[in-house]
């Protein structure tokens, strides 16, 4: 079974996940092939965000950023969605609606509507812990 396959099935049971993940980019430094490494840590942050560990996830995220090779938008997108949601866990609904905001512009810069939907979800419930009130600035990092 694929890295991917074994990865996605044992995403919802986060421990798994996380050591599958660093399996991967294990394997990913041994061969020096990184054409992955963004999907990678953006699993890393998902299963370590779902634990409620936004610190872990924060920092998958950090490493996602430098990993999304040039000209990806929609891994842009997920970057900025994921973002999003650790801004969330951390009861910042600014930062996780400029993040949205960020992931919608990718998301339809990409084509990707479905994707692009979600953005829209995940702002608005980033508006709705601002009370509807609008951003007052904007975040960059995770």
């Amino acid at each position: 079974m694929s890295s991917i396959c074994r990865l996605a099935r044992a995403i919802i049971f986060s421990d798994a996940a996380l050591r599958i993940v660093s399996e991967c980019l294990d394997t990913s430094r041994m061969h020096g092939v990184h054409l992955r490494d963004h999907l990678f840590f953006a699993a890393g942050a998902y299963a370590a965000m779902l634990k409620g560990d936004e610190k872990v996830g924060r920092e998958f995220l950090e490493k996602m950023h430098s990993a999304i090779p040039a000209g990806r938008r929609f891994a842009r997108c997920q970057y900025n969605l994921l973002c999003s949601w650790n801004h969330l866990l951390r009861d910042d609904a600014v930062g996780a609606a400029a993040h949205a905001e960020r992931a919608l512009s990718h998301a339809e810069a990409a084509g990707e509507w479905e994707e692009a939907l979600a953005c829209y979800r995940k702002g608005r419930e980033a508006q709705g812990c601002l009370g509807n009130r609008p951003l007052s600035g904007d975040r960059g990092g995770p």
